[in-house]
């Protein structure tokens, strides 16, 4: 019974830890489920959409959620400003709390994201020109924030944000953010996110095992649990 209990009490954490997932395998899913997609840019173009790579991130095999240079539709021969936004649902916090996700360019043009956060409850207050941020004044987190040519990672790279401690509940903001953008300018090629997760604080986020693997870790437990009562038995 012990053992048994052992199994149990560990299958049970190897996702405690997660308060909210997302892996964008059902695009038509993400607003209805409460995700918010507006394109603030300059002569609006496409909004986010479901992408696929050839190189997924690492244990998984469909879409992640994709924006590229043809957020604006803008022909300026200097290139105009994108500010395409993809909101998630509203969360409730606690101290301690950590956004995780896997961003990657498809490289060429310099991208750059920001991760903002709401602290307005269900607010998916963005305004509605290129350079308003509406609730979204704090930014936790910005990749490649000077546009420079290579900044931003072409792999699947896994970034961890942390919630500033106080804040109850809110929404995170991702942002493709790119000025002097579009067909005609020099800045935007295309970036995706994938696997969006919110950690609580008690289980380590390396800790934690990717979703694919949690079939072949309850086996492995398993395997374990009859092998030493197996063991146990034949003394």
């Amino acid at each position: 019974m012990r053992l048994l209990a052992l199994f149990t009490f560990v299958v049970a954490n190897l996702t405690a830890g997660i308060t909210y997932q997302e892996e964008f395998d059902n695009f038509p899913g993400l607003v209805p489920s409460g995700w918010v997609l507006q394109n603030n840019s300059f002569e609006p173009g496409t909004d986010w959409f479901p992408d696929i790579r050839v190189i997924p991130v690492p244990g998984l095999t469909d879409s992640f959620l994709a924006a590229d240079f043809s957020s604006t539709l803008g022909l300026d021969v200097s290139g105009d400003t994108i500010s395409n936004w993809a909101i998630t649902p509203q969360q409730t916090f606690t101290n301690g709390s950590v956004l995780s996700f896997y961003t990657s360019s498809a490289g060429g043009a310099p991208d750059r994201l920001e991760v903002r956060l709401s602290t307005q409850g269900a607010s998916a207050n963005v305004g509605n020109t290129p350079f308003s941020v509406g609730d979204f004044t704090t930014l936790l987190l910005s990749i490649n924030p000077s546009l420079t040519p290579g900044g931003y990672p072409t792999d699947w790279t896994q970034f961890s944000v942390p919630i500033p401690a106080g804040t109850p509940s809110g929404r995170i903001g991702f942002r493709y953010f790119v000025t002097d953008a579009g067909v005609n300018g020099p800045n935007s090629s295309g970036i995706g996110i994938d696997q969006v997760r919110f950690f609580e604080p008690d289980i380590p986020i390396d800790s934690l095992p990717e979703p694919a693997t949690l079939p072949v870790t309850a086996a492995g437990l398993g395997l374990l649990y009859f092998s030493l009562r197996k063991l146990r038995g034949s003394r």
